[in-house]
């Protein structure tokens, strides 16, 4: 059942009345989201929501996906904005996930869990599937994408990606990569921690300067000189 919004993003449900736009954690919308075509240029902020149905924000002027929804059970379109990132995407979907026709030139931020069908196809900077959703259902890629795996066609499986050695090698890659960024977190975080030690023990010994700790004498004189 599709969610009836007015131009306010308002709407009813359980007989009481709701705003997109302001929305308690935790809650859930209780069927379809429809935004598409709206041109609303910035989703509101539903990142604490959860949808029971569909969300569809196609071809809606959108350069972002920060205020996506959590979760969704049904499909998420998202497909011909002008997103260059994933970041926002919510984090599982129970249907299919398509993010078509955009300007994405890597799949970083992509839900971590995808039930169906993934579309990244007409995305002409996209050089890698590496980051696709893993045991999704089928990936829909542009065929020049697909043979970078040696894979034919424009519809292929997930269990005929992850067999491809050129997959695994990137894989291997990614996950340096990631292992990488951990542990310069966690350098960062325990200097840090260090720093803040430093800074507020109050049994950290001070030394002083004599010479700089004494009283300045005007004119380079002192009393005596008068």
């Amino acid at each position: 059942m599709r969610v009836k919004l007015d131009d306010n993003f308002s709407f009813t449900q359980d007989g009481h009345k709701y705003n997109l736009c302001d929305l308690p954690e935790g809650f859930t919308i209780k069927g379809d989201v429809y935004l598409s075509h709206k041109d609303v240029g910035k989703l509101p902020d539903l990142s604490k929501v959860f949808v029971e149905g569909n969300f569809a924000c196609r071809g809606a002027l959108l350069y972002t996906l920060k205020g996506a929804p959590k979760k969704v059970s049904g499909n998420f379109d998202c497909g011909f904005n002008e997103l260059g990132s994933l970041e926002g995407a919510p984090q599982e979907v129970g249907g299919d996930f398509n993010c078509s026709g955009n300007d994405l030139e890597s799949l970083e931020g992509a839900p971590k869990k995808v039930s169906g069908d993934f579309d990244c196809s007409e995305n002409s900077g996209l050089i890698s599937l590496c980051q696709v959703t893993p045991d999704c259902n089928i990936i829909h890629c542009d065929e020049k994408l697909a043979q970078q795996y040696g894979l034919k066609g424009s519809d292929i499986a997930y269990k005929e990606l992850k067999e491809s050695p050129v997959f695994q090698k990137e894989k291997e890659q990614q996950e340096k990569i990631e292992s990488q960024k951990g542990h310069l977190q966690e350098r960062q975080e325990y200097l840090a921690e260090r720093k803040g030690e430093k800074v507020l023990s109050p049994t950290e010994p001070t030394t002083h300067d004599s010479t700089s700790s004494a009283p300045s004498k005007p004119n380079g004189r002192d009393d005596g000189g008068r």
